[in-house]
């Protein structure tokens, strides 16, 4: 079984399109537990009406962990709540991941955006998410994180004191451990949110920052740089407006 994990604050604008998504698999054997960050909307009470367990949530990091602590799958796949994807992901996802015998893994971007510049970057991402997946600097989308159970204990799950790439932390420790990462054919469609809030320049910087956050010694400038990577990058439920 499948146990997939959402972390969501303030997402009923996107969660029940996730949600649809998830009800037309190919594949069936999955539970899904909704980690609520306290959210003033309808968040849970969508996904408890669909019939997933909502557990409490936290910045993602948290969210994440205190999912799996719920879960009872024997795979892990944390998903964020604004994604889509077609009724053969779970089904695709699980057979390439079990046929190449991975521990860990992501999926890439879908090309379908209205936004050229949304278009672009996710081009660029999944051309260094192949690059580099064999490589100790290897990365991946938190959107969709694949783990085997016994590959997230022995992790130790996410970092919660990391409010932003934590998803990518989360891959460097597993490549020290020797855990076998890869990157999937299959893809998955995001919401254009914050290309239209933030822009495709600010993203980038604070992507950057993000990274270099993974790099920095001591927690007050680790502190620092997250603050500033969050305020270019968008913060974790903070949405100037629906899209």
């Amino acid at each position: 079984m499948i146990s997939i994990i959402i972390p969501a604050l303030n997402e009923e604008a996107f969660l029940p399109q996730l949600l649809d998504a998830l009800r037309i698999q190919t594949y069936k054997d999955f539970e899904v537990i909704v980690a609520d960050a306290n959210s003033t909307d309808s968040t849970a009470e969508l996904a408890r009406l669909w019939g997933a367990r909502v557990v409490r949530g936290g910045i993602q990091s948290v969210g994440r962990n205190n999912g799996f602590k719920e879960s009872k799958g024997d795979y892990l796949l944390f998903l964020d709540a604004d994604i889509t994807f077609n009724s053969e992901f779970l089904e695709k996802s699980l057979k390439e991941f079990n046929k190449r015998k991975l521990d860990l893994a992501c999926s890439m971007f879908a090309i379908d955006s209205k936004l050229v510049s949304q278009n672009v970057h996710n081009i660029a991402t999944n051309t260094s998410f192949k690059i580099r997946e064999k490589t100790p600097i290897a990365m991946a989308t938190g959107a969709t994180l694949f783990f085997t159970r016994e590959a997230f204990i022995k992790i130790g799950g996410f970092n919660e004191q990391m409010r932003i790439t934590e998803d990518q932390e989360i891959i460097r420790k597993a490549k020290k451990l020797k855990l076998k990462f890869g990157v999937l054919k299959t893809t998955f469609s995001h919401s254009e949110r914050r290309y239209l809030n933030n822009g495709i320049v600010k993203m980038l910087i604070g992507g950057f920052l993000g990274m270099m956050v993974l790099g920095s010694a001591g927690v007050i400038f680790k502190k620092h740089l997250e603050k500033h990577a969050q305020k270019y990058y968008g913060e974790w439920g903070n949405w100037k407006k629906d899209n």
